[in-house]
């Protein structure tokens, strides 16, 4: 995911819809005259089937991106292919100007609800995402990552007293090539009522805001791993800084309270003297 052009300044918005997390009233928006709004939420009567709400709960599985159009088809294609049937796809794009919003267009009869305009980053944007989300639980799924068909379900079938559920997935790099991690984007289904308990993300962070999340739930108890692979992703986007990665997990890890400020100087010491060795970015 790319980081994102400062906000405009914003203006009162459609009401929120979401019955499961009341910590957040309203969903607010730039001027008209930059936001577009799509999604079959925007158009239940025009044709657009809702997910099936017989029995499960909903689930959001929520997108930011920002000129994605080279991996979005497949990112969107991928949750039309999932398994659970009471799903939405959130899409929240960051005022793209390559061909992104033609795909949203082209696919928004399946897609659940999406908004295009200028946002303040990754966090923000997800933060705007949730307020957006109608499910009680949500999966994050970059634009350049994919959910393997049965990754929801797994993922919810799980999730019975946690309210988060971390799967494997598997990560490709050119320099790493393949291996299976836990991730954020693509692995983790979280409950909305760990936000209630724990607040949205840090948006003062520009690519470590989930680790600190993360890490605040795992010391709340929340958490539950589970050995399932639910997902593929992608290393790319602002996460492909590696200097800027060490300082801000550093941080995230000790803002979380999981790490003392001696442990987190330690451990990003060496690593960003490595890399200034090595010429890294």
């Amino acid at each position: 995911m790319s980081p994102r052009p400062a906000p405009a300044k914003m203006t009162t918005g459609p009401e929120r819809i979401t019955a499961n997390s009341q910590h957040i009233d309203r969903v607010n928006h730039t001027s008209i005259s930059q936001a577009r709004i799509g999604g079959w939420r925007n158009a239940p009567g025009d044709g657009r089937t809702p997910p099936d709400t017989s029995g499960q709960p909903r689930v959001t599985v929520l997108t930011v991106v920002r000129n994605g159009a080279g991996t979005l088809e497949a990112c969107i294609r991928s949750v039309m292919a999932q398994t659970w049937p009471n799903l939405e796809h959130v899409i929240v794009d960051g005022g793209s100007t390559d061909g992104t919003i033609a795909l949203l267009e082209r696919f928004d009869g399946n897609i659940g609800y999406w908004v295009s305009e200028p946002d303040a980053g990754i966090y923000d944007a997800l933060n705007k995402g949730l307020r957006l989300a109608t499910g009680e639980a949500y999966v994050v799924l970059g634009c350049d990552d994919l959910l393997l068909p049965t990754g929801v379900e797994t993922l919810m079938r799980c999730a019975t007293g946690a309210a988060v559920v971390s799967g494997l997935v598997l990560f490709h790099s050119q320099r790493q090539g393949g291996r299976m991690i836990r991730n954020h984007s693509a692995g983790t289904l979280i409950r909305q009522s760990a936000h209630d308990e724990l607040g949205l993300y840090d948006p003062s962070y520009r690519i470590a805001a989930d680790t600190k999340f993360l890490m605040q739930a795992r010391l709340a108890g929340m958490t539950r791993e589970i050995d399932d692979v639910v997902g593929v992703f992608t290393a790319g986007g602002a996460s492909a800084d590696y200097r800027a990665n060490v300082r801000e997990h550093a941080r995230a890890m000790r803002e979380s309270g999981a790490w003392s400020a001696w442990q987190s100087l330690l451990w990003r010491t060496p690593r960003l003297a490595l890399a200034a060795l090595r010429g890294s970015r």
